[in-house]
């Protein structure tokens, strides 16, 4: 972590929208084509197919319907670039059309697989390790995922809320306490605090950059108790100003433990720390760790639902089988597939989950988009 510059502050702010703009939209949003998918899935339909869309209409259709579903929301894509290409369009119109919880974020898919020498990105962990926990505490309605990120199994939700660490004026914590769970979520300490993920202990003292924060902040403790938490300038050490709570983000999502108190012969070691303990999979899908009860709804390109999971998805996960659903049967076709009039013939697939359950390759058109 030392050494690296700091990270890009959290995209997902509130922003100013003009009401001409989404008086402008939602014409478009009134079209046969939205309003019969729009009540198929109030209905209580598994499974949509809309053609006929470009990337912006893709995204503003995504963002609308989650905003009148009041549903958890997946964006499915082919790769990390790609969804790092549509997430700046999807957060704008998630401003003008809020989900329940208002919040859009990317959760990458790893960019090393787990059986290879090298690590993943230091970059990607922190992002998933902060997507996760705040989808897990409600913050997020739409996650935009890779199908690798997709496909991947998580811990239970409750796991991803215990890597953080919201601390306030008088919050019960011992010193030892603190410091043990800032090294064991990915911190690195150091002398002085100056990039994110790093940390720095001066007696009662702890100066800490959390992933995603616009300052340091520095901790004051008297006993077990928090005295103060001030932010401070990472480039003149001093102080600036009391801050009412600050939360700690992890920048992993395990929980590493300490080599001195960790059993040596434990599983934990037999593989690297970033992907989690060997064994039995995660028990959760990414599409049970919202905090909502209510049914996800899913957006899928039809180009990886048409190249088929069980011919190309699968392949690459082959030593990784637990992960992905080993039944061949797909279901029936989409309950409905509804066109736009101009464009080529492009769209993408809404589905309620289960995903893999109800998605039919050989059935869904044959229009494709890059």
């Amino acid at each position: 972590m030392k050494g690296r510059a700091p990270l890009a502050r959290n995209p997902d702010q509130p922003r100013m929208i003009l009401p001409a703009v989404r008086e402008r939209l939602e014409p478009l949003l009134r079209h046969a084509a939205m309003e019969g998918a729009l009540a198929a899935l109030r209905s209580g339909a598994s499974h949509i197919s809309i053609t006929g869309l470009h990337d912006v209409a893709k995204a503003l259709v995504a963002a609308y319907l989650t905003h009148e579903l009041r549903r958890p929301a997946f964006f499915v894509t082919d790769s990390n670039r790609r969804a790092e290409a549509l997430a700046e369009t999807l957060r704008f119109f998630s401003g003008i059309f809020p989900g329940a919880a208002g919040g859009v974020a990317t959760l990458p898919a790893f960019d090393r697989l787990p059986w290879e020498s090298q690590s993943p990105h230091a970059d990607i962990l922190e992002r998933r390790a902060a997507t996760l926990f705040r989808f897990a505490d409600g913050q997020i309605s739409l996650v935009i995922a890779p199908i690798a990120a997709a496909l991947w199994r998580y811990q239970d939700p409750a796991a991803y809320l215990y890597l953080t660490r919201t601390l306030a004026k008088d919050t019960e914590i011992p010193h030892e306490e603190l410091i043990a769970h800032l090294g064991s979520v990915g911190y690195t300490r150091t002398e002085m605090v100056e990039l994110p993920g790093q940390f720095a202990v001066r007696g009662g003292i702890i100066d800490v950059f959390s992933p995603e924060a616009a300052r340091p902040v520095r901790i004051e403790l008297l006993g077990d108790s928090v005295e103060s938490v001030r932010e401070f300038d990472a480039r003149t050490q001093r102080s600036i100003a009391p801050v009412v709570r600050t939360t700690l983000l992890p920048l992993t999502e395990w929980s590493v433990p300490l080599p001195e108190k960790a059993d040596l012969n434990d599983a934990a070691w037999e593989t690297p720390s970033f992907f989690g303990l060997t064994g039995e999979p995660g028990p959760s899908t990414l599409f049970e760790l919202a905090e909502s009860s209510l049914r996800p709804i899913v957006f899928l390109p039809p180009s990886l639902t048409i190249s088929g999971p069980k011919r190309n998805l699968r392949r690459p996960w082959k030593k990784r089988r637990k992960f992905i659903s080993s039944s061949s049967r797909w279901g029936s076709a989409p309950t409905r597939t509804s066109s736009f009039p101009r464009g080529p013939a492009r769209g993408f697939t809404a589905m309620s989950w289960p995903v893999w359950a109800t998605c039919s390759p050989s059935s869904l058109p044959a229009e494709r988009f890059s």
